[in-house]
Formats: structure tokens, sequence, C-alpha cells
């Protein structure tokens, strides 16, 4: 820390010169500490911070006089209001109570005001001096003359009221103030809520609109589906009477037909190596054939060879019949061998020949479930014109399949 500091000089420094005789002098600092304590306030810079607190204590200090001590000698001593007029021997009134005071006080001023008029003109015409005659009023009381904070009380009342009415007044005006510009606020604010209201309402006014359109073409579009579903299901229903229709006059128009597959594909091979070959098999199987009992035979054409079926057409239902019941009693009665490809004398390995009868695209799916429901609960499945057959045991009665719901409802 440098020698030069105040801090240094104030904590080092010593006081030089002697100090006057007698007490030092009261302050009004020292005087308003004084009247403080005997109000026992203890920190008054604090409760000065509010106003409202500040301004309680100032009513109690106007209300006292004095300390304690001081105030039992006014009961002894009371009041002694003075009267003085400039160059006159003052009068002195003893009151009982402050109140008699402040009222006498107030006439005293009355009394001067009146006065004062009255002379204005004699002192412009010459005649009485041009200096006002001075009368005031002095309030003396037996209290320490310093009093600070309690004195003068009276004497200063209406100035207090004065004050106090345009302080009034301010905040009034400052309140008047503040609540015009919150109305203005609250207007504008009303303003922007009222217009956005009424374009919440005419938004909302075009979306009922909106809805409403919606809404009508929502039924109309539900009548529309109600009607295109009945007509749907109409046209179902003539589709699938149409389809039995086909079915129907396929079945019978395959009624005379065989298939007789797994026989491999001769060269050269045309309609007339075919009849031969049918011959042939017939005279294996015990049922001689005719060429005037064939009255087409052709091979199907497919991507696979083993596709490849010869499709026979009889004449006649009778030698259709009669020429798939005897290849079944000749499988049955050479079990260890059957009917194949050696017995025609073919090169080749020998394979089995299958002859059935010759199914509808529709029949054909319908065998082949009735053949793999059989197969896994040993049932008996068979085809007879055109029409698909199967039974549980040899003693239950044979179910016709004419759809894949009757499956199921074997299945069940």
């Amino acid at each position: 820390m440098g020698e030069d500091r105040a801090v240094r000089k104030a904590y080092l420094g010593q006081p030089s010169g002697r100090r006057p005789v007698g007490r030092p002098r009261y302050r009004w600092k020292d005087e308003v500490a004084k009247d403080l304590k005997e109000l026992e306030v203890s920190d008054w810079s604090e409760l000065a911070q509010n106003r409202e607190d500040w301004r309680t204590l100032m009513s109690e200090a106007k209300i006292h006089f004095g300390s304690l001590s001081q105030r039992s000698l006014d009961k002894i001593f009371p009041h002694t209001f003075l009267i003085r007029e400039q160059n006159t021997p003052q009068i002195t009134v003893s009151l009982g109570n402050d109140l008699q005071v402040t009222e006498m006080v107030e006439d005293q001023e009355r009394k001067t005001s009146e006065e004062a008029s009255a002379n204005r003109p004699a002192r412009a015409s010459g005649k009485l001096p041009t200096r006002p005659t001075k009368c005031y009023a002095e309030y003396r009381t037996t209290r320490h003359a310093s009093s600070n904070l309690f004195s003068g009380h009276y004497l200063t009342k209406r100035k207090f009221e004065h004050e106090a009415k345009s302080s009034e007044k301010t905040v009034l005006q400052q309140m008047k103030s503040l609540f015009d510009t919150f109305e203005a606020q609250q207007n504008l604010k009303l303003e922007k809520i009222i217009q956005s209201t009424q374009t919440i309402k005419d938004q909302n006014t075009e979306i009922q609109t909106s809805i409403e359109f919606l809404s009508s073409k929502y039924d109309d579009a539900m009548e529309k589906i109600l009607t295109l579903e009945q007509k749907n299901k109409a046209y179902e229903t003539k589709i699938g009477n149409l389809e039995s229709k086909i079915e129907q006059l396929e079945r019978n128009s395959r009624s005379s037909m065989i298939e007789i597959r797994n026989i491999p594909k001769q060269t050269p091979e045309n309609k007339t190596a075919l009849r031969t070959l049918v011959k042939k098999v017939g005279e294996i199987i015990e049922q001689p054939v005719s060429d005037s009992d064939i009255q087409d035979v052709y091979r199907i054409k497919s991507k696979k060879e083993s596709s490849n079926h010869i499709v026979v057409n009889f004449t006649t239902t009778t030698c259709k019949d009669g020429f798939i019941g005897n290849c079944r009693s000749f499988n049955k009665a050479n079990k260890e061998k059957k009917l194949s490809t050696s017995h025609l004398k073919l090169s080749g390995p020998s394979k089995p020949i299958f002859i059935d009868e010759s199914l509808t695209s529709y029949g054909r799916r319908l065998a082949f479930l009735a053949r793999q429901l059989a197969h896994e609960n040993h049932y008996s499945t068979w085809t007879s014109y055109g029409k698909v057959y199967i039974r549980k045991t040899t003693d239950s009665p044979a179910v016709r399949i004419d759809s894949e719901q009757d499956l199921n409802q074997i299945e069940k």
C-alpha cells in the first residue's frame, strides 16, 4: 500500500492541533436520532425505504411532544401561545391542549390577511407607512428547543395536507394516464381478436360449406357403390351360372373321350399311326376297336414331353366305357405286369400306361384335390362322365364333387 493512499493516512495518521473546549455541537442528525430513539426505532434507514411505514412513523411522531421527562413538565406548564404585533408588547395566552392552539393560530392568520387587504388602499394614498404591519404568531412550549422532529407540527400541518393533496392528484393523474394507455392497448388487442375471430368464422363457414359438399358427394358415392355392389353380385351370379353351363357343355363334349398318357412320341407320327396304336392297346386289354369306333385321335402338344397325352374321341360312350373298364380289369389281373410300353413293343425303357377320362381344366383340378384328400384320409375317388366322385368307406354312399367347397365340407 502506498504512503500517499488516503486509507493509510486515515489508519496511521495522528491528528494535530487542539479541539475546542466543551462538548461537540448537536447536529440536526443527532436531534433526529434522539427523537427516533424516543420512538423506539432502531434502524430508521431501512424503515425509510418503505413509504407506508415511514408515513406511519411520521404520523406517530407528530402526536408526541419532546422526551418522556419533558412530557411530564407539559402537564404542569401548559402550552404558551404568543400573539405579538410589531413594536408592541407580546400577548401571552395559556391554552389547555394543542387543539386550542391550532384554532388560535388559524384565527390570527385569518385576521392578519383581512387587515392586510383593508390597509392596501390606505398605503397607496400615503396615509399609512409603506412597510406593512407585521403580525405573526409564535407557538412556544416548555419542550427543549432542539426537538426538530416534533417542533412546528401545527404550523406546518396545512402545508403537509396541501402536499398530500397535490401528490394524490399526481398519483390519480398517473393512474388515469396508465388506465388510458391500458385501455387503448386492450382496445387494440380486442380489435385484433375480433378480426381474428371474424376470420376464423369465415374460415369455419367455408369449411362447413366444403364439408357439406363433400358429405353430399360421399352420400352419392355410397349410393353408387351400393348399386355397383348389387350389380356385381348379380354379375357374379350370372358368371357362375355361365361357367357352370360352359363346364357342363364341355363335359358333354368330352363324354366319349379318353386320354392315354405316358406313351412316347414316335417318328414319324400321324393320325393313322395313332389309330393303329389305339387298336393295339385295345387288342392287349381285349377290347377290339375298329376305325368306325374312332371319331378322332390326336396328341396334345405341350412343352413337357410327359404331358403330350393322346386324346381319343370314340363315336359312342359305350365304346369309351368298355375301353376304360377293360384297362382297369387288365391291371387288376396283372398287378405285377400292368399295362406299359413294353406290351406295345415300343423302343426305349418300359413305362406304365395310364388310361382315364378326358376332363376339363376345372375337372382336372377337382380330381387332383380329391386324390390328395383320398390319399391323406384313405378314401376312394374316381371320375365318371367328367364328374368327380369320392367315398369315405365301401359302405358309405358316393359324394359328387362339383366345387372346392364340397371338398371342404367333406374335410369337416
